[in-house]
């Protein structure tokens, strides 16, 4: 169990309280003296070492006494530069946003007032947001518009206790944190499988005509066409959307591709599998082709019938129920993502993740017209380019926790071990970006030596989009050449064997390791760099 702190220069005792019957959180002994619990070696918070604090603010309070913007801007940089002087790198901090409360303060202030005081503290924790990547943003204002001011706020506790917060506001508080609890534990999902008569538009294609569907401005159409709209935000987040549903392909996809008040267009999906197969069926061949687990996948379709056929016939696929009332769907899908998709951090390869993968589709299209496996990785143009670590660490962070297929030890860092290990004299880290005629890969392969008496790969993990394309054979000839280069003749490997990577439980053999060491779960290997053999790959020179 985690061990969490709360802090605010309000009184959240009652937060605390309800928190501690399913965590290990602090106890405070008060409130308002946030930098002086966090700076002082002698504090019970110091000696407690939480390994996530939150901090909520109540942005009243701070500027309390302000006669000016300019005074409150003051306040709030001041604010933010003592919090960077206490930043410890080994904790994770969620910092709130903040929601100016509605009562007066005793200067005059309006809406437009109270927009821009919110704007400046938000200005400000994005700023130690992108210097920091132990800092997040912990969601407070949204807490406020889910149940609105008036059920958030009592006036009545807060003169008698300084508690700023009702009953209700403490239960959406609380669900928060557990939230980000969560994203810190768990791997997101990757895949959103979406069914599309009364799921992404409104009625059936194959009872009337295709551009009679109901999405539109208006009435119910808007409904749908706001569901689209938030898909596609999803998307935009680096998750990857398919389509798998019974229609006739041409009659489906001519709505895609003309119907005017589509959000969503034909390149936004990675797999479109519009046929009259099973659904089951359909997504284990979009599993297959794209290479990624069946627990990556969240599938979404209105129909009863066809969310238990796929939960009784592919238990690792996520079904979430569909909403009884149409006016939810919506908030249904805003819902799908907070729970299955949504991720504290973004990196460029999550931006791009759905082209990546609709290149991949024409590398197999590729592979299916060439004659020969040779001659398809030779018309590739593979490039491999080694990449600087440290200011690529977040989408380090990614591949070191996701990977699971190839990925020879699956030891699991966090962000602050990264970036120690990174920084650490007796340690190597090799990044590689991929690339070929198609697209730009990303960043899809890392590899961590350490240097003690003696180089010993700790960490070989290449991406399921790269796989099977002699590249990580070119990755390890890179590696062992640098060693060999660095003064080391001896190297030594290990295979540690999970439910996931069997697929590389030999590939040290493959590459000519001798084991020195070996169990059911476990193979130990070394290798002489002066005399290892030469290996095949298929790499564009630059």
């Amino acid at each position: 169990m985690q061990k969490i702190a709360l802090l605010s220069n309000v009184n959240m005792e009652p937060v605390i309280q309800n928190i501690t019957k399913k965590h290990n959180i602090f106890k405070t002994t008060g409130y308002g003296n946030v930098f002086e619990e966090m700076a002082n070696k002698n504090s019970q918070l110091y000696k407690y070492n939480p390994e996530v604090i939150y901090i909520i603010i109540d942005i009243k309070e701070i500027c309390i006494n302000c006669e000016s913007i300019e005074q409150i801007h003051l306040e709030v940089s001041n604010w933010f530069s003592l919090f960077r002087k206490c930043i410890n790198s080994h904790i994770v901090y969620f910092i709130s946003d903040v929601d100016f409360r509605s009562y007066d303060m005793e200067i005059g202030t309006d809406d437009l007032d109270t927009l821009v005081i919110e704007q400046i503290w938000k200005k400000e924790l994005k700023n130690v947001i992108n210097d920091f990547t132990n800092i997040h943003q912990f969601s407070y204002k949204k807490q406020v518009e889910k149940i609105g001011k008036d059920n958030f706020y009592t006036n009545k506790l807060w003169y008698l206790g300084r508690i700023i917060h009702t009953n209700l506001a403490k239960d959406s508080l609380i669900k928060e944190i557990d939230n980000c609890l969560q994203l810190l534990k768990e791997t997101q999902k990757k895949v959103l499988i979406l069914d599309l008569d009364n799921t992404i538009w409104g009625g059936i294609i194959g009872e009337g005509e295709y551009n009679n569907i109901e999405l539109s401005d208006e009435k119910i159409g808007l409904i749908y066409k706001d569901l689209q709209r938030i898909i596609r935000r999803i998307k935009n987040t680096g998750i990857l959307l398919a389509i798998v549903s019974k229609n006739n392909y041409e009659d489906a996809i001519s709505v895609i591709r003309t119907n005017q008040h589509m959000i969503l267009k034909e390149d936004d999906f990675i797999a479109k599998k519009i046929n009259w197969i099973q659904k089951d069926i359909n997504i284990l061949e979009i599993s297959k082709e794209i290479n990624l687990g069946l627990d990556s996948f969240v599938f979404f379709d209105d129909n009863p019938a066809e969310r238990e056929l796929v939960k009784n016939s592919l238990p690792d696929v996520t079904v979430p129920e569909f909403p009884n009332r149409i006016e939810l769907l919506p908030k249904a899908m805003e819902e799908v993502y907070t729970k299955y998709f949504k991720k504290l951090t973004f990196t460029n390869e999550d931006k791009e993740r759905s082209l990546q993968y609709l290149a991949n589709s024409k590398r197999l299209e590729l592979q299916k017209k060439t004659m020969d496996f040779t001659s398809y990785l030779t018309g590739l143009h593979i490039t491999v380019k080694p990449v600087e670590p440290f200011l690529n660490r977040q989408r380090l962070f990614q591949l070191i926790n996701k990977t699971n297929q190839f990925n020879l030890t699956t030891q699991r860092y966090t962000m602050v071990e990264l970036e120690e290990i990174i920084q650490a004299p007796n340690k190597k880290i090799y990044a590689f970006e991929i690339s070929d005629k198609f697209g730009n890969n990303g960043i899809t392969a890392v590899v961590i030596v350490n240097l003690l008496n003696q180089a010993f790969i700790d960490t070989f993990i290449l991406s399921c989009r790269i796989m099977g394309k002699f590249i990580e054979n070119y990755i390890i000839d890179f590696v062992e050449k640098d060693l060999l280069k660095d003064g080391y003749q001896i190297l030594f490997s290990k295979y540690i064997k999970t439910s996931k990577n069997k697929p590389v439980e030999d590939f040290y053999d493959r590459m000519g390791y001798q084991i020195i060491e070996a169990t059911e779960d476990y193979k130990i290997y070394r290798i002489s760099l002066e005399t290892k053999l030469d290996r095949e790959y298929y790499i564009k020179r630059s």
